[in-house]
C-alpha cells in the first residue's frame, strides 16, 4: 500500500504515514519522458493512424497526474493543535499505477474474505493456456468468459460426482475466479486463478445450508480435468483458427503484442507452451500446452492464508521494487526466479519505449471484470445469502484504563467466520492421503460419512454488524492492512478531520507556494524521432 513508511513486522503498530511521492519511483520518469514517443511510434505503425485504443492513452496520462499535489488535494486538519496534512488525488486506473493497484488489491481481498468467502476449506486452482489460445483471448474478451466457464464447469462436475459417492444428490459448487492477463516476465499470458471450496453446499429441507467436505483431488483427478478442459477449449477455438494469421511478428503491425509473449526474442507461435518445460509436480497436469495446478489449499480457520491467496490472484502485472534504470538509460526488470530454459535468465534489459509498450499490452480493457463469481457464490444463486461470512457482535468489554483509549461500539469476530454452531476441527494444510494431494478435511479421511458443517442459520438482524460499503475508505484500508491510523495527529494524538477538497488551479498554486512546494504540474516530454540508422547521401 503506498504512502506508508516501511517497518518490520514487530514495528507495524508504530509505523507512521508518509505521503506517496510518485516522482521518486523509477516508473514515473519513464512515462513522463517516453510516453509521447511511444504513442507516436504506434500511430505510425497502424494502418488507421489512431494508435492505441483510447483507454490505453488515458491510463498513461492519468498516471502522470496521480499523486501530484499540483493538480489538487484534500486538506485534513486536527481541531486541537491545527496540524494539517495534504493528501493528493489518485487516478484510480487499472493495470499501470502501482499506488492504485495496491489499493484495489487490498480492498478487493478484504471484501472477499469479509463478505464473500465463508469459513470452509479452499483450494487454489490455476489454469494456464497454450500460446495460440492466449492470443485469441487477448483479442476477444468474450472468449475469456467462455474458456473460464468451461474450466469451472469441469471442476464442478468432478465435485458433484464425488459428492454423489457420499450420498449428496443436489450438491452445489462455488468459485471465485481472478483473471490475470500477464506472466512473470511482463509477457502477455491470460490465465485464471480460482478459489474453490474443497466440498459442496447442500440446502436442507428446513432451509439451512450445510457444507459437505470432499477428499482432496488426486493426481489422476487433476490430469483428467485438465484433459477435459483442453479438449473442450480446443473445440471452442477451432472456429477462430484463421484469426491467428496475424501472429507472425515479422508481418503484423501489432508486433508489440507478439513481442510481449516472450521474455527476450520473438518466436513463431505454436500450440506448445515453450516457457513451461515438462516437469513432474504433485497435483499438476500439463496437456498440449494446457497447465492445471491445484496443490495449494487453506484450512477453514486460516483466514489470513485465504487473504494472501486473494492478494496473489489480484496482484499487479509488475513489481515496482524489481524495476531500475541503468546508467545508459535502459530499463532493467529483475525476474522473481530464473527463467526456465537454457541460460537461466534472471533479468530483462530493454529500451524504455519497449518497456512501456509491454505495459500497454497488459492493460485490461474497460468494462471487463477481472473477478468472476460462479455457482453458489454467484449474485443470483438461491443460497447466496446463507453463505455470507456474518460478523457477530462482540460481548461488551470493560473500558480500558489507557489515557488515549477510545470507546469501540463493536469489534469483529476473528476472521469473519460464518454464524452457526462451532466448526469441526480440521487437519493442518499439507496432510497427505495415499494417492491424493494435500487435504484439509477433518478426522478420518477414509470414512465416507464426513461430518458436514452447518452454515447460514437464521439470526436476528440486530445481532449482526451492518454490511460495509463495497469499497473501504482510505483511512480504514490503511488501518486494516498496515496498522497505520492516518487520522491520528502526530503532534497531540487527536483526530484529524476533513476540511476541504481543493482542485481550483489558482488556489492550489497559492497554497503550495505558501508551503514552498512545487506548484507547476508535470508535462510529458515531446515525442522524439527514431534514431537514424543510415547517413543521408
Amino acid at each position: 500500500m503506498p504512502g506508508v513508511a516501511k517497518a518490520p513486522l514487530s514495528e507495524q503498530t508504530r509505523a507512521t504515514y508518509e505521503r506517496h511521492r510518485p516522482e521518486r519511483t523509477p516508473l514515473y520518469p519513464l512515462v513522463v519522458e517516453h510516453l509521447e514517443t511511444l504513442l507516436a511510434q504506434v500511430r505510425e505503425r497502424t494502418e488507421h493512424g489512431f494508435g492505441y485504443p483510447r483507454f490505453v492513452e488515458r491510463t498513461f496520462r492519468d498516471f502522470i497526474d496521480c499523486g501530484r499535489l499540483e493538480l489538487g488535494f484534500t486538506r485534513v486538519v486536527c481541531g486541537s493543535c491545527g496540524f494539517e496534512r495534504l493528501v493528493a488525488f489518485s487516478c484510480k486506473r487499472r493495470g499501470l499505477c502501482p499506488s492504485c493497484e495496491a489499493r484495489r488489491t487490498s480492498d478487493t481481498a478484504l471484501h472477499l474474505v469479509d463478505r464473500v468467502l465463508p469459513a470452509v476449506p479452499f483450494r487454489h486452482w490455476v489454469l494456464s493456456l497454450p500460446i495460440a489460445a492466449r492470443l485469441l483471448l487477448l483479442r476477444d474478451k468474450a472468449l475469456v468468459s467462455q474458456v473460464l466457464r468451461i474450466f469451472i464447469r469441469r471442476v464442478f462436475a468432478w465435485q458433484r460426482r464425488m459428492a454423489r459417492e457420499l450420498g449428496i444428490i443436489d450438491g452445489q459448487g462455488a468459485a471465485v475466479s481472478m483473471i490475470q492477463r500477464w506472466g512473470g516476465a511482463l509477457n502477455a499470458n491470460p490465465h485464471f486463478h480460482s478459489l474453490i471450496p474443497d466440498g459442496v453446499f447442500e440446502q436442507r429441507p428446513d432451509g439451512h445450508v450445510r457444507f459437505v467436505p470432499l477428499l482432496a483431488p488426486s493426481d489422476d483427478d487433476v490430469h483428467r480435468i485438465c484433459g477435459q478442459v483442453a479438449w473442450r477449449v480446443d473445440r471452442l477455438l477451432q472456429g477462430h483458427a484463421d484469426e491467428l494469421e496475424w501472429a507472425d511478428p515479422d508481418e503484423t503491425p501489432a508486433s508489440n503484442l507478439t513481442l510481449a509473449l516472450a521474455p527476450c526474442t520473438p518466436r513463431r507461435i505454436s500450440n506448445e507452451g515453450w516457457e513451461h518445460p515438462q516437469r513432474t509436480r504433485q497435483l499438476c497436469a500439463e496437456i498440449d500446452g494446457f497447465s492445471l495446478y491445484a496443490a495449494t489449499a487453506v484450512a477453514a480457520g486460516d483466514r489470513a492464508g485465504l487473504e494472501r491467496l486473494c492478494r496473489y490472484g489480484l496482484r499487479s502485472s509488475f513489481t515496482l521494487n524489481r524495476l531500475s534504470l541503468l546508467e545508459d538509460g535502459r530499463v532493467c526488470y529483475r525476474l522473481k526466479r530464473p527463467w526456465p530454459g537454457p541460460g537461466g535468465m534472471t533479468q530483462l534489459v530493454m529500451d524504455p519505449v519497449d518497456f512501456l509498450a509491454r505495459l500497454a499490452n497488459l492493460l485490461p480493457p474497460p468494462r471487463s471484470n477481472l473477478v468472476r463469481y460462479y455457482g453458489a457464490f454467484a449474485p443470483n444463486a438461491a443460497i447466496r445469502a446463507r453463505l455470507l461470512p456474518r460478523l457477530e457482535r462482540a460481548k461488551p468489554q470493560p473500558p480500558c484504563s489507557c489515557p488515549r483509549s477510545e470507546p469501540t461500539p463493536h469489534t469483529e469476530s476473528q476472521g469473519g467466520f460464518p454464524a452457526g454452531p462451532p466448526q469441526p476441527p480440521t487437519s493442518p494444510v499439507g496432510t497427505t492421503v495415499p494417492g491424493r494431494g494435500p487435504s484439509v478435511l477433518p478426522g478420518h479421511l477414509d470414512d465416507a460419512n464426513v461430518p458436514p458443517m452447518l452454515i447460514g442459520a437464521p439470526l436476528d438482524p440486530h445481532d449482526l454488524l451492518p454490511i460495509r460499503q463495497r469499497y473501504l475508505d482510505w483511512a480504514t484500508l490503511l488501518k486494516r492492512v498496515h496498522k497505520v491510523d492516518i487520522l491520528d495527529c502526530p503532534r497531540c494524538h487527536g483526530r484529524l478531520k476533513l476540511l476541504a477538497a481543493i482542485s481550483d488551479p489558482p488556489i492550489v498554486k497559492k497554497i503550495l507556494e505558501h508551503l514552498q512546494l512545487p506548484s507547476e504540474p508535470p508535462c510529458p516530454a515531446p515525442a522524439r524521432a527514431p534514431p537514424q540508422t543510415e547517413l543521408d547521401c
